[in-house]
Order: C-alpha cells, then structure tokens, then sequence
C-alpha cells in the first residue's frame, strides 16, 4: 500500500474467482494535495464541482459534518497507486485540492474566501464564497488558502480591523481561523479497492 497514513477498516467479496478487498479508509485533507504530487493518488478526471457545491462542501468540512465516501482503486501495475476514477468524487476532490494550494484548474483558478463574521446559528449568513464579485476586499472576508498556509493570525485579525486583545471580535475570529485550519485534519473517507487476489481453494 501507499506510505500515506490512514484509518479505517476493511471489507471482502468474490467476483467470478477473483477475492475484492475493500479498505474504508480515512485520509487526512491535508494529506491530499502531496499524495496527487507524489503520483499516490491519480485523478482520472480534470474536471470540477461547481463553485457553489466546493462552497458546500468545506462548510460541511468546516462544521465537521460527514460526506460520503470516495472509491479509488488500487492500480494493478503499482499497489502504491490509488486511482481516482472521473465522476463526482473525483471532482469534488480535485476543487478541493486547488482551493487549499489556490491552483488554476483549467483555465480558472480556484480562490475560495472565508467570512470572519458568522456565527453557528445564523444559517443565512455566507460562510464560503468564490473571490470575484468583490467580497474579497471586505475587511470580514479573508483567503481560504491564505489561512492554511499559515499557524499566525496576525495579519488577518489585522485586515478585519481587530488590533487589541480585548476588542469583542478577536476570540470570535481567532476561534473561527482555528476551525478552518481544522479542516485540514477533517479525515476525508475513502472506499480503497484493493487488486483483485485469486479466490483461496480451501
């Protein structure tokens, strides 16, 4: 198997004479982006979800809520190879991929943006956004990908204006900057299909 780390179990089944190990598995999303560079994890596909479904999918990962689970196949010719056959899953995964490092895919790239300003009981409020229709330049508004790339909260308690330790925003946003580096160690599932086996004569 791959040298990522992963928890789950597995599963068995024959298909013809052929033994189908899967392997429900949990792989960090952080792990994702340095698996598809190290030929670990192939995407079969290019294409990806829609702006508002990838805005969906990291308020689910930013609320730790459960998403269903993506099946990739172990490649015959390497068992260290995942591959990430072209559908939903594979777009979901190569959004989310692009907004964590903000990579183009295809000709467009992928900014995703996060409001400082929310609280958990205020369902209207937009929590994720796409930059480009100018939410970006407001002082609650800050760069998912910015975020990420970095454990100080400085510049964007900065930028949102909040410059004391006592101002009343500041253990609001610091606590919801924490909640999007989480999404990091969100444990995204996976279904692994292991190479097929000859079926054991007992």
């Amino acid at each position: 198997m791959s040298s990522y780390l992963y928890r789950g179990s597995s599963a068995f089944g024959f298909v013809s004479e052929k033994l189908f190990v899967i392997i429900r598995a949990e792989i960090d999303v952080g792990a994702l982006p340095d698996m598809i560079d190290k030929g670990e994890l192939r995407p079969l596909g290019t294409q990806c979800c829609s702006t508002q479904e990838l805005c969906d999918l990291f308020d689910i990962l930013y609320n730790k809520k459960p998403v269903s689970p993506v099946r990739v196949w172990e490649a015959e010719y390497d068992e260290n190879v995942l591959l990430l056959p072209a559908g939903h899953g594979q777009r979901q995964i190569t959004a989310l991929v692009a907004a964590v490092r903000r990579q183009h895919v295809g000709e467009e790239r992928v900014d995703l943006i996060f409001n400082l300003e929310h609280d958990a009981d205020d369902e209207q409020k937009t929590i994720f956004a796409v930059a480009g229709d100018g939410l970006e330049h407001l002082a609650n508004w800050v760069k998912v990908a910015d975020v990420l790339g970095t454990y100080t909260d400085r510049q964007f308690l900065k930028h949102a204006g909040v410059m004391r330790i006592d101002d009343s925003r500041f253990d609001k946003y610091t606590r919801h900057l924490a909640r999007v580096r989480a999404i990091l160690d969100y444990g995204y599932p996976m279904e692994i299909q292991r190479r097929p086996l000859a079926r054991p004569k007992w």
